[in-house]
């Protein structure tokens, strides 16, 4: 259980990505590109659908059984706007603690 996993959140103007990599290969992976997210937003890049790809995502980790492993997410600025939503989400579902990554 010492395997560390790397979260990647990648937000450009049209849609939003988070990725869970394991010595580069993609474990979990989700956009507001995937249909049924399409679906369930009218926008794809605010902070209802940060919050929303977070809860999706914390559901895919646990339904791997991979929450219980060491993912980091590793960014030397400060939180803020959606990613600061995004995280935040995902530390009330537990997948990452609310310390400071390194």
């Amino acid at each position: 259980m010492n395997q560390k996993l790397e979260l990647q959140f990648n937000l450009t103007n049209k849609h939003m990505y988070a990725i869970l990599v394991h010595k580069n290969n993609i474990l979990i992976s989700l956009s507001t590109q995937d249909p049924y997210v399409v679906k369930a937003l009218a926008h794809k890049t605010d902070h209802f659908a940060a919050r929303f790809i977070a809860q999706r995502f914390a559901q895919r980790v646990i339904e791997s059984g991979l929450e219980h492993y060491n993912i980091t997410f590793i960014r030397n600025k400060i939180f803020h706007g959606k990613l600061k939503t995004f995280i935040a989400t995902l530390q009330q579902n537990k997948i990452i603690n609310g310390k400071k990554q390194k």
